[in-house]
């Protein structure tokens, strides 16, 4: 008399099939899966330094003053007056200081991030919210992912008309016209 049902599990032979789908599967998938996160990276790092150029400008319009984005050489930005106004309305806060806000380039980044400037490090925004007419400003950022080919990882551009305060990113690499994302 069996008190007790007979136990079932895997063998060995069942074990080795599920193993050896799973690693083809893994194999599979592991290259997609670095591309979606240097797609990522890039796309972290390109957003952060829109919004800083979009913080700038937005400054600049509320405090009626010239503002800079200035983006560093280790990718980190800082948005800050101009001039510098000090406590004119004696509330003992300065009214313009010379960094109004930071970000420091470890935020959200990588090492393997390239970031390429055309123009200077800084774009200044009047207080109508446009460029300053100043020769030389930042106009464009390419933003790279170093570590993995140019196939699987898309770049960003950050577009910075010259006379306009419009910040726009794109992407390069798209030719279909009526694509939004193309350059």
């Amino acid at each position: 008399m069996a008190f007790f049902a007979r136990q079932r599990g895997f063998n060995i032979v069942e074990l080795s099939i599920v193993m050896g789908v799973i690693a083809i599967v893994s194999t599979v998938a592991f290259p997609s899966f670095m591309a979606m996160i240097g797609n990522a990276q890039i796309r972290s790092v390109g957003e952060s330094i829109k919004n800083g150029m979009q913080l700038a400008r937005a400054e600049a319009v509320s405090r009626n003053q010239l503002v800079r984005f200035k983006l560093n050489a280790d990718n980190s930005w800082e948005v800050g007056c101009v001039t510098v106004v000090g406590d004119t309305d004696g509330d003992g806060v300065e009214n313009c200081p010379a960094i109004i806000t930071r970000k420091a380039a470890k935020e959200g980044s990588s090492s393997n991030i390239a970031v390429t400037r055309l123009g200077s490090d800084n774009v200044i925004f009047n207080s109508f919210g446009s460029q300053a007419p100043i020769a030389g400003q930042l106009s464009q950022v390419d933003i790279d992912n170093t570590s993995m080919s140019a196939t699987t990882v898309r770049k960003i551009r950050i577009l910075l008309p010259v006379g306009s305060g419009n910040v726009r990113m794109c992407e390069p690499a798209i030719t279909d016209t009526t694509d939004p994302r193309k350059c």
